[in-house]
């Protein structure tokens, strides 16, 4: 697939939308600890979501291509083998937020019906939508697949997981300044060397068990002072509501 590489210069930042596909730092996930990731799959893995009940996920605009053709697969740990676990399902309906901007990438949120709900297992399982927003130190996780080297394209066939902690709106304002709405939020550390620099676009940051964040957009790739650009779920709680109670 080819994704929208799209620059909004302002001083030295760049941001640049996390369909390129790497883990920087992380380890291998416990299998099918993350039971609500999801890949968004054309015959290969082009980005990520979350399931938050039976029959829908959430994932990121950047990552709406061809509704037609796209295919998800959740309980999944190895991409490359047949485990048991795995559940494919089509898509039922697709829904961008509105007001999707691809140039600031603000709005960067998109729904996706199922056309059948999964079967719950221990594999496939739904997380919360959060009851709060995010508060500066709290500690996430990140999941996805993808390379998990800068200097390399190797990729591990099996999901990897990061470890990042929420950044204050005044340290992230300073690493992308003017860039970011109210809608984004930061994660990761100053010094860099773990991002989710993507664990694919649309891969959930989870914090306390529930979605907190979509990762998004970003400056390089775990460069120091320049933190993971995600989607600020809390903001979008009613809008989500909405969305899946319209489309019953």
């Amino acid at each position: 697939m080819k994704l929208l590489i799209l620059l909004a210069l302002v001083g030295a930042a760049v941001a640049v939308p996390r369909g390129d596909g790497r883990i920087i730092g992380g380890y291998e996930c416990t299998p099918h600890s993350q039971p609500w990731m999801v890949s968004l799959n054309y015959g290969y893995h082009f980005c990520g979501g979350v399931l938050i009940n039976e029959q829908w996920v959430l994932s990121v605009a950047q990552c709406w291509y061809n509704p037609y053709s796209m295919q998800l697969i959740l309980g999944d740990h190895n991409n490359r083998i047949f485990e048991g676990t795995e559940q494919l399902m089509k898509t039922n309906t697709i829904i961008w937020h509105p007001n999707y901007n691809y140039q600031t990438m603000d709005y960067d949120i998109m729904l996706i019906k199922l056309f059948h709900p999964v079967k719950m297992t221990s594999a496939v399982r739904p997380i919360s939508l959060p009851t709060s927003c995010p508060y500066e130190g709290m500690s996430c996780t990140v999941p996805g697949w993808g390379t998990i080297r800068t200097d390399t394209s190797f990729l591990p066939f099996r999901l990897q997981c990061i470890d990042v902690p929420v950044v204050s709106e005044q340290e992230c304002e300073k690493s992308y300044p003017g860039m970011l709405t109210r809608r984004m939020m930061c994660a990761g550390y100053p010094e860099g060397g773990k991002d989710a620099c993507g664990g694919d676009a649309g891969s959930p940051l989870v914090c306390s068990g529930e979605v907190h964040g979509l990762a998004s957009w970003g400056q390089g790739c775990a460069l120091p002072g320049y933190p993971g650009v995600y989607v600020k779920v809390c903001e979008y709680l009613y809008w989500i509501r909405d969305v899946m109670a319209s489309n019953p």
